[in-house]
């Protein structure tokens, strides 16, 4: 039987600011064993879902969640990364909400240097789009509460610092937010697949980039694994989530019969 699978896109876009000198009940591992497995398959990782972020407000036209940025030590492929991290873990938890409801994101900044959340795609307030030159940033140890309603399409979003871009997002802080809507098509699975590339370090400079370093010679990850296995249920529709967090490589992605839906140009 045929396997379907609707792509929602997005693709990084933003560059350094002009400041920068200085499962809603979905299971978060789709795997599912089919077919048979060989030696070499059994020495990749099995594919996991990031994990999803906890709403903790009980209605549901609310939903609240809370960030703390801190630091963070992470492994890709063998190499470990001294790095940032939403809540602990690369990529950050997913945030998914209604369309039309009331979006609450507390940040607590555990770094020692100040951070944004900038909401790629989404429609939000002036003061709340966590861009520096709309706002200050959150200082070292402050804490400051974005709160919008989300009026958008569903779709497939995503949330960094828009504050020292380029190497705060390439250290780890990052993460993917779902506008969900009861008429989107309805899927028996879904997966998320975060990417990112990973390069050579600069030994005489490693504050630089920890990866995605322009002329090395990449090596891409999903969701932090290298060469992950997904396997799909036969006969069912899936949904896979795409997004592109590298700051050097672009990606093309090929499939007989993929259908894109819908992408952020």
């Amino acid at each position: 039987m045929s396997r379907i699978l609707l792509f929602s896109l997005a693709f990084l876009a933003c560059g350094p600011s002009k400041d920068e000198g200085a499962d809603s009940g979905k299971d978060s591992d789709s795997k599912v064993e089919t077919g048979e497995e060989t030696g070499v398959e059994d020495q990749r990782p099995a594919w996991r879902n990031p994990e999803e972020a906890i709403d903790l407000d009980p209605s549901e036209e609310v939903v609240r969640i809370q960030l703390e940025a801190a630091a963070f030590q992470y492994e890709v492929d063998g190499e470990t990364i001294d790095g940032w991290a939403f809540n602990g873990q690369v990529p950050g938890p997913t945030i998914r909400v209604p369309n039309g409801a009331l979006l609450q994101v507390e940040l607590t900044n555990s770094m020692p240097d100040p951070t944004t959340i900038h909401w790629h795609g989404l429609h939000v307030p002036y003061d709340m789009d966590g861009v520096t030159w709309m706002r200050a940033p959150i200082g070292p140890g402050e804490v400051f509460t974005y709160e919008f309603t989300v009026d958008q399409a569903a779709g497939t979003y995503w949330f960094h610092p828009h504050y020292d871009t380029a190497r705060q997002v390439d250290l780890g802080l990052y993460g993917m937010l779902i506008v969900e809507d009861p008429t989107e098509p309805e899927v028996d699975f879904e997966a998320i697949a975060i990417l990112d590339s990973q390069g050579e370090h600069d030994a005489e400079n490693p504050e630089d980039m920890n990866h995605g370093l322009e002329g090395a010679e990449l090596n891409w990850s999903f969701n932090g694994l290298v060469d992950p296995i997904l396997e799909l249920p036969q006969g069912q529709t899936g949904r896979l989530r795409l997004l592109n967090v590298s700051n050097t490589g672009y990606t093309k992605i090929q499939w007989p019969d993929m259908q894109q839906i819908a992408s952020d140009q």
